[in-house]
Order: C-alpha cells, then sequence, then structure tokens
C-alpha cells in the first residue's frame, strides 16, 4: 500500500486507511410510495489523501433488510468489471452517489409496511460498513 501519511488501522493483518463511509436519506418515515433517495460520501478525516483499493470496479452498496431478510440492494442487477481498483481520495468528504429506492423487494414486488434499515458498505479491500439508517414505510 503507498504511504498516503493518513491514519491507518489493521483489519485482522490488513491496513486499512481510517475512513468513514456515510449514508444519508431525505426521509426515514414514507407515507407513499414515493422513492427513498440515498446519498453516499466518504469522509477522511485526515490531511492527506488517502488510496483505497477495492475488489472490483464497484465502489459501493447499499443493502435494505426487514429483519435479517435483504428486501433490496442496490448493486444487485448490475454488472461491475472484476479489476482490482485503486481509488484516491482528498481529505475531508467526497460525494460517491445519490441512489434511490423504490419500496420493492429484490424480485420487484412492492415491500409491505413495516420498519426496514439500509446500511452502505464501501467495497474495499477488506469491505467497510458505514452508518444504518432505520427506515419506516407507513402506507394505509
Amino acid at each position: 500500500m503507498p504511504d498516503t501519511g493518513a491514519q491507518i488501522h489493521s483489519v485482522g493483518r490488513l491496513q486499512v486507511p481510517a475512513v468513514t463511509l456515510l449514508l444519508a436519506t431525505d426521509r426515514a418515515i414514507s407515507k407513499t410510495r414515493d422513492p427513498v433517495t440515498f446519498v453516499l460520501a466518504l469522509d477522511n478525516a485526515s490531511d492527506r489523501d488517502v488510496v483505497l483499493t477495492f475488489s472490483s470496479s464497484q465502489v459501493y452498496d447499499i443493502l435494505v433488510t426487514s429483519g435479517d431478510v435483504a428486501q433490496w440492494s442496490w448493486a444487485a442487477d448490475r454488472g461491475f468489471g472484476q479489476v482490482i481498483t485503486e481509488r484516491t481520495y482528498p481529505p475531508g468528504v467526497t460525494l460517491l452517489g445519490r441512489e434511490t429506492w423504490s419500496w420493492h423487494d429484490l424480485t420487484g414486488k412492492p415491500v409491505p409496511p413495516g420498519l426496514y434499515r439500509a446500511l452502505p458498505s464501501l467495497l474495499t479491500i477488506p469491505p467497510q460498513t458505514g452508518n444504518t439508517i432505520e427506515l419506516t414505510l407507513d402506507v394505509q
């Protein structure tokens, strides 16, 4: 791994730059089935560029669950190049993407009203997770 001067923490035997994956949404409770917008960002709290290594061309994913059941994954129906990729992130917050979920499960069926959790992951080697957001679909 190149010397970036950034803070490093160990995961097992691997060293990973100390970055934080952030997930935000435009609403936590929905009384309609209007799509939810997620915003993903990476916070490099160091004062230097951080180089991250990814296991493919995919940088992130968002997994929505209900209990222990996966309901939706942003990457589920997408293809990604299967090549190890390096990306450089400057100090501060970098916007990674804006993605929407239309309250449908992995098969395309509308999910029932209830509590859901959205968990982002940064697909570095090894992968890292971010903050979880609770979402409630409260339709009659």
